[in-house]
């Protein structure tokens, strides 16, 4: 199995080498197993210039993130644990791995985003006691939201024609669900994006900015388009929507298939 080499990671920074995985180990997912168990075997963790070095800390963690989809479950939950532990001996350096946790699990931009695994780290550094056990707590709660097979929670909204309207009028069938801000250029590109996916799509604001969307649409012709209540992604915070424009793909039964999915996600599907 090869590592892929992480773009956004430092050009030129040293990285860990990979651990010799025995020859007894012959399938694909043992041997990922292995090396992420394995992964940080080679640092000197009683170096403090070398657990602070946030070059290697970078370019490790994006190596160790991308093998994260070949290995189990219980290979990622020992792994993270250990790394966990072993970083939050010297203050400094466990900020900065919280931080390079986030920023390769969590952000959209990363080639390595994997909320599974991000909600396993938090979960370590929130057992553990690192310093924002208040930050990891909320995300852990965000990140509980609209796993893939629950039920997509229902919701008013006012159409383009005036009418209120329930999101459960579009089961029955597969969809996209879009929450956007008509503001947003990120969602504007979004829209281009998926302006001719062929399947429907369900656009919804959910803001205060009623006049604004009242008197310019920017959805595509032929979408849905609607006005929610801000307690959707408010108050009552009904999905997980880190950032606008959030995507799902919802399931004729009513169920997330896909949370949080990027247009070319949701492309690859159709």
């Amino acid at each position: 199995m090869l590592l892929t080499v992480i773009a956004s990671a430092p050009a030129v920074a040293r990285r860990l080498p990979l651990p010799a995985v025995p020859d007894s180990l012959r399938t694909p997912a043992a041997r990922a197993d292995y090396i992420l168990l394995h992964f940080y075997d080679a640092m000197a963790w009683d170096d403090t210039a070398a657990v602070r070095d946030r070059a290697l800390a970078e370019q490790s963690f994006a190596d160790f993130a991308s093998v994260i989809p070949h290995a189990g479950t219980d290979a990622l939950r020992v792994a993270a644990s250990a790394l966990s532990e072993a970083y939050m001996r010297d203050s400094v350096a466990c900020a900065m791995f919280a931080a390079l946790c986030m920023q390769y699990l969590f952000e959209r931009e990363s080639p390595v985003r994997n909320l599974d695994a991000c909600e396993v780290f938090l979960g370590e550094q929130l057992r553990l006691g690192y310093p924002d056990t208040t930050r990891a707590r909320v995300m852990l709660d965000l990140m509980a939201l609209n796993r893939p097979g629950t039920a997509a929670p229902d919701f008013e909204y006012t159409g383009r024609d005036g009418a209120v309207h329930r999101l459960s009028e579009h089961f029955g069938r597969e969809f996209v669900l879009m929450f956007y801000d008509p503001d947003c250029a990120g969602c504007a590109a979004a829209m281009a994006r998926l302006r001719d996916i062929d399947m429907p799509v369900v656009a919804i604001y959910s803001g205060a900015k009623c006049d604004v969307w009242e008197r310019r649409a920017v959805v595509p012709g032929g979408w849905t388009d609607g006005i929610a209540s801000e307690a959707v992604l408010g108050d009552d915070e009904l999905y997980f929507a880190p950032a606008l424009p959030t995507l799902y793909l919802i399931a004729p039964d009513g169920s997330v298939e896909l949370r949080d999915a990027s247009p070319d996600e949701l492309l690859r599907v159709r």
